[in-house]
Formats: structure tokens, sequence, C-alpha cells
């Protein structure tokens, strides 16, 4: 089992200046973590040499034991920063920024850290195991940016009693780098920059059976991702 820490400061700025109500910053910081796993292996094989010359049967092995290492579940660092911004009681504005250090990425891969052959009988060369897992990949740091609007549109209300439903339209674009700068030909990591546009609409009502205590809230997005070449 592995932690990750996360720290977070959220800022009320309407609180302390008046003027500025319907302001607010928040802080995210996330630590890098994954689960490094070292496995050994002893591969064996066992054969005869029969009918060689005037040679007697010769039983013979061939030892071989490697060790692996394998970073799995990578969770890159990353600080997030936003802001927000309420007009009154009928839109929403809002920015986030995320900064992922993927400089420091660790791929999922099992690689051979040290291997030898051992036999009784043969001379093998110690250089004769290929690692086929080793690549040449690099990553970069990426900033993302993502925006929305929330727009309260007025209360529908059947009757003068109250009730009735608050329609809200959402609208959000993303732009997303991709953190593969460039790779070699021994590799085929499949990634690129992402843009994102979506829209929202929903609407809250209060809960007519009183089951909770705060209000109900219906939403249905649509979203489309378009991905560079």
């Amino acid at each position: 089992p592995r932690a990750i820490p996360i720290l977070g400061f959220h800022w009320d700025v309407g609180r302390l200046i008046q003027p500025l109500d319907g302001l607010q910053f928040g802080l995210a910081w996330r630590a890098a973590s994954g689960i490094p796993i070292d496995a050994k292996l002893d591969l064996q094989l066992n054969g005869t040499l029969q009918n060689i010359g005037e040679l007697n049967d010769v039983a013979t092995t061939l030892v071989m034991p490697v060790d692996l290492a394998i970073f799995d579940h990578y969770v890159p660092e990353r600080m997030s920063f936003g802001g927000s911004y309420q007009w009154r009681d009928w839109a929403i504005g809002y920015v986030d920024i995320h900064r992922t250090r993927w400089s420091g990425m660790r791929i999922n891969v099992a690689q051979v850290v040290s291997s030898k052959i051992e036999s009784q009988v043969f001379q093998v060369e110690e250089d004769l195991v290929d690692d086929a897992n080793q690549y040449s990949a690099v990553f970069v740091d990426t900033t993302d940016i993502h925006a929305g609007m929330e727009v309260f549109l007025p209360h529908i209300s059947p009757n003068k009693e109250g009730g009735g439903v608050k329609p809200i339209l959402r609208f959000g674009g993303a732009l997303i780098p991709s953190p593969l700068k460039s790779q070699a030909s021994d590799t085929a990591f499949l990634d690129s920059d992402r843009f994102l546009v979506s829209a929202g609409a929903g609407f809250i009502h209060a809960d007519p059976f009183g089951l909770v205590p705060g209000p109900v809230r219906w939403d249905l997005f649509y979203t489309r991702q378009q991905l560079a070449p």
C-alpha cells in the first residue's frame, strides 16, 4: 500500500472584502506516487545429450536467474489553481489551471535489472539476454486549462405557494496538452493534445418527499473531445 499526500486551500474573498462578494480561489497540491514491484525469477531448462561420439549420455541444466523491476500505477505530482466568481443569483464563471509533473513519468513496464545464464557444460556469454522492454520516450510537464460558466434561469413555479424548479445552463471547455514529447521506434505510446467542449442543462427543485435536507439536482451533459493529429 502507498499513501499520496494531498493539500488544499480555499479562500472565499467576499467574507473578508465585501465588495468582492462572490469571488473565490482554490489551491491544491498532490504528491507523486506509485507501486514499485521487485520480482525474482529462476528459470531452469533440463536436457540430455545422447549419442555424441564416444561420450556417455550427459544430463545438462541451464539455470537463468532474472531480477525484474516493475513500477505500477504511476500518479504524477500536480499543482492546481482555481478561481470562480458568482454574479448575484444568475451566473457563475470559473477557471482551473493544472500543472502536472509528467517529466518524472515511470511506465508500468517490466524491465530486467540483472540476469545471467549458468551451465555446468556450456560457456554462455553474460550479455546474451536482451531486454525487449527497454523504452526510450521523453515526457514533459504540462499545463491544463479548464473554464466554464453556469447560468441560472428564472425560477419556474406552477403556483404561488412555492415549489417549482430552477433551470440551469452550463458551458465549458478545456485544453489538455499531451505529456509525450518524443519517442523512438522501439515504442508506440499513443497520446495527443486534446480540446474539449461541453454543454449541459439541468434544474434544481426541492425534495417533494422530504427525504433529503437540501435541493435535488438533475443534470445532463454533452462533451466533444477533439484529438490533435
